[in-house]
């Protein structure tokens, strides 16, 4: 990210933001356009007074979180969007909102008054640096929060300003940086205190010293003294301790600089008791907010005389820019790569996690189809706290890993709606096409698992064949095999080429990984056509989702998401070695009769017949043991074998 103004005049020698100064009173931008949204006309007020043009707002917090704890969600806020991505611009006469296909008609639902909807990775999409660019003049002048942008992310934006003769400044308040929107948002919530807990090395599989040693081998290898580190789930993963200040991610704010002697560790005192303290077993822990003052320094008196520091793409501008240029060493984070290979204890773990979430949805369904045929009034809030609570009665669980999707007929069309209290009475029907999205922390494991299943007698045939469309494209993608090392987006297609034969397609990518009791999003791995990262390979040990769909605004959403542990393939036809595959770690059954089998070829009835046979071999034991009788009649009934 950036940084603030007094910082950036004092180092104009080496900043590429050396050029930020205020615009002139007289742009013609100054004067804000009067709009039926307070927000945006007490917004625009501030502009006006601290003599800006623009502000750019990504949503995410200062270590570059996809998903946020509301004190730090402030697109949703100012705009009302609740999606996980998100890049707010507002100027005197516009509030524009950038995201990705996800959330293109939960958006346009979801905002205040005012806002536009500017859509990404689309042929017509425009970058918000180059609407700015094109659309203000030149020497206006774009605010920013600097802490909101990574270190890399931050250079760009600044010099694609810079190169259409724009200016970017930041606002600080008694020495530190602030928000601008935190100046109206005078209801933000204040974050609980919640202490750390920790991992134990049978839990985890490796120990934090064996880790931080791996850790300066490649820092030593990339000839680095030092890496700061600022993605909590990496923080989380090298101390093996995870957090509660983020919903549904089990994460603790935090800091972490590691050299080749020392570890210093930035946290809030309070989130550590006494055994988090012993399990640590560091000797420089410090307050959060100190981070910035303590770089500085190590800057000024450690780093001209040491290697070089490594700052990964997750570090933000405000703290990588206290490294000076010449002592950087940029790249992807080291520890990001590690956490995404599990070791042995870890994959095991989610094994045996995703085996009792398998069952706890299977569970789920049991009740859901009972109580439709009950005549109950089921509501999609009933069906999510059901699903919550289901898993929460299972060993070892901690919490949802994100907030449970259950969404009926038009509202399956927004692949990220979830029930709110202003929308989620509708009615789950025998007759509703009915979407569950839904996932588990567990101390062992971490899972993700999508069903759309129709209890009707007799289903609409358009959506019984949009349904077998996309359990082919699922399949067709779970049976790729492929090489070791190849970058996950070359295999979205495979989910795609039959959807696209019939004139079909989705949104959203098809798959992204899954941490070990962390993140649901896990990088760096996915497949997905949006974006592309040379350090998305595929490597056995990972665990990455397959999530196909299709989605009709006004009509139904259809998605079919399993998790996969990434093998090694055992024999190929030309004996090579170095072949993966995936191997499913979930284990629902697929609502059969729903298929039309007509548009299936041999090989996916074979794929369905051995998955189903999984499934049994995998949870009946599990529902037999708990004595969950209706349940193994289900999976009886859902597994009988196909045939075309």
């Amino acid at each position: 990210m950036f940084q603030s103004l007094p910082a950036f005049l004092l180092r104009s020698a080496r900043s590429s933001l050396s050029y930020i100064r205020f615009a002139p009173h007289s742009s013609s931008h100054l004067a804000p356009v009067m709009t039926s949204n307070p927000k945006l006309e007490a917004f625009r007020q501030l502009l006006v007074d601290n003599n800006l043009n623009a502000y750019a707002l990504p949503s995410t917090d200062a270590h570059q979180s996809e998903y946020l704890p509301d004190h730090e969600f402030r697109v949703r806020f100012i705009s009302g969007f609740s999606g996980s991505n998100g890049f707010a611009v507002i100027t005197a006469d516009k509030a524009l909102l950038w995201t990705d296909g996800r959330y293109f008609a939960q958006a346009e639902k979801e905002f205040e008054p005012g806002w536009t909807l500017m859509k990404e990775a689309v042929p017509e999409a425009i970058s918000p640096e180059d609407w700015l660019g094109k659309n203000l003049n030149s020497g206006d002048t774009v605010g920013v929060d600097t802490r909101l942008f990574s270190y890399f992310r931050g250079k760009k934006f600044s010099s694609t300003l810079k190169s259409y003769g724009l200016n970017v400044t930041t606002q600080e308040r008694h020495g530190r940086v602030i928000n601008l929107v935190d100046d109206i948002w005078t209801t933000k919530p204040v974050p609980e205190i919640k202490t750390v807990t920790t991992l134990s090395l049978e839990e985890c599989g490796k120990s934090t010293a064996d880790k931080l040693a791996d850790l300066r081998k490649t820092l030593v290898s990339k000839k680095c003294g030092s890496i700061l580190l600022m993605g909590l789930d990496e923080i989380a993963w090298l101390l093996n301790i995870r957090g509660f200040d983020i919903p549904y991610n089990p994460l603790v704010y935090a800091v972490l600089l590691v050299t080749l002697e020392n570890e210093y560790l930035f946290i809030d005192q309070a989130k550590l008791d006494e055994e988090a303290r012993k399990h640590l077993n560091l000797q420089n822990i410090m307050p959060y907010d100190v981070a910035a003052d303590f770089l500085r320094s190590y800057n000024q008196n450690h780093v001209k005389n040491s290697p070089k520091v490594f700052i990964p793409d997750s570090t933000n501008y405000v703290l990588g820019d206290l490294i000076s240029d010449e002592f950087v060493f940029k790249g992807a984070s080291p520890v990001l790569i590690a956490k995404s290979i599990k070791n042995e204890v870890e994959l095991a773990g989610i094994r045996d996690a995703s085996i009792r979430d398998s069952a706890a949805i299977i569970r789920f369904l049991v009740w859901l189809r009972k109580e439709l045929a009950n005549g109950t009034h089921v509501t999609e809030l009933d069906a999510a706290a059901k699903m919550d609570a289901i898993r929460a009665e299972f060993d070892k669980f901690v919490s949802p890993s994100f907030t449970t999707i259950a969404a009926a007929d038009e509202h399956s069309a927004f692949p990220h709606y979830h029930p709110t209290e202003a929308e989620g009475h509708q009615q789950v029907r025998p007759d509703s096409v009915f979407l569950l999205d839904s996932g588990g922390h567990y101390r062992d494991g971490t899972t993700d698992v999508t069903r759309t299943v129709c209890f009707a007698a007799q289903p609409d045939p358009y959506f019984k064949k949009l349904f077998t469309f996309v359990t082919r494209a699922h399949i067709d993608n779970a049976a790729t095999i492929f090489p070791d090392g190849v970058n996950g987006g070359r295999l979205d297609v495979t989910a795609r080429q039959f959807l696209w034969s019939q004139g079909y397609d989705f949104s959203h990518g098809v798959g992204h990984g899954v941490g070990h009791f962390l993140n649901v999003h896990e990088g760096p791995i996915g497949i997905g056509y949006r974006t592309y990262s040379p350090e998305a390979g595929l490597h056995p040990g990972q665990v990455i989702t397959i999530e196909p769909g299709y989605y009709e605004v006004g009509k139904f959403g259809i998605r079919f998401e399993n998790c996969y542990e990434i093998v090694k393939v055992e024999s190929t036809a030309s004996g090579a070695t170095n072949f993966l595959a995936f191997e499913s770690l979930t284990w629902v059954p697929i609502q059969t009769d729903l298929l039309e089998l007509q548009y299936l070829e041999q090989k996916h009835i074979d794929w369905i017949n051995q998955y189903h046979a999984t499934c049994i071999a995998k949870v009946q034991p599990f529902l037999v043991e708990h004595d969950l009788t209706e349940e193994l009649a289900y999976l009886d009934e859902l597994t009988v074998k196909l045939t075309l």
